[in-house]
């Protein structure tokens, strides 16, 4: 009768444990999943190179719902690099998509017009996608 009593209280004492480990990590994964939606905000770039060129994709999102936006080129054996574009606006994040509204820019047909593309965002890194191709853009 003893070993029974002993067992059910071990049986007991471990299914206690499953229950808390199994509620915790389910809490933190739902943490984990939100934060990474909602964490735009920060300075994000995309480096692409072609031999000893390269060029630069960089978006800056605000936690006030600003942006701004640069792009330049560069050469890594002359260390020479110049600025394509600058552009700077309001964006709204919402369900993986992100819409940029530009109200400067050194390109006048981006000036007032509104561009939006979808995201995925993990850690420090977000993959978007556009015209039906990927880009990883990193974090800084």
């Amino acid at each position: 009768m003893r070993i029974k009593e002993k067992s059910l209280g071990w049986l007991t004492l471990l299914l206690a444990v499953v229950l808390c480990v199994g509620f915790a990590s389910c809490d933190k994964d739902d943490d984990e999943e939100n934060s990474s939606r909602g964490s735009i905000v920060g300075t994000w770039e995309y480096e692409e190179t072609f031999g000893r060129e390269y060029s630069i994709e960089i978006y800056r999102f605000y936690a006030d719902g600003r942006f701004e936006y640069e792009y330049l080129e560069g050469d890594y054996s002359s260390g020479n690099s110049r600025v394509l574009d600058e552009s700077s606006g309001t964006y709204s994040f919402s369900d993986g998509r992100v819409t940029l509204n530009y109200q400067e820019s050194t390109i006048a047909e981006e000036v007032g017009t509104t561009y939006s593309f979808d995201v995925r965002i993990s850690g420090d890194e977000m993959y978007v996608e556009e015209y039906g191709d990927g880009y990883v853009f990193y974090r800084e």
